[in-house]
């Protein structure tokens, strides 16, 4: 890896251009703070759900930082949003 990377910033730095692209690609990392102000909760619900598994809300873990995927947030959003049912006659 070093290697090509070498030689890519030899020949103008384009080895890292499709990682650059991918990643724009994909959906926003937020830290949990960010996701537990979305979600109108606090930071330590987050962790009781993560270390409970109360709720399959996925998160990225870098190292020992946690992060959501805002597309996950959304999606655990849309999967608890209930219609409201029409009126009985």
């Amino acid at each position: 890896m070093q290697r090509a990377r070498s030689r890519a910033l030899k020949h103008g730095g384009d080895f890292f251009k499709g990682v650059q692209m991918t990643v724009q690609t994909q959906s926003k990392l937020v830290p949990p703070g960010e996701a537990a102000e979305i979600l109108e909760t606090t930071i330590q619900t987050l962790a009781n759900w993560r270390n409970t598994g109360r709720y399959a809300l996925p998160y990225v873990k870098i190292g020992r930082l946690v992060r959501y995927r805002m597309s996950d947030l959304e999606a655990f959003i849309e999967a608890r949003t209930i219609a409201p049912c029409a009126a009985k006659e």
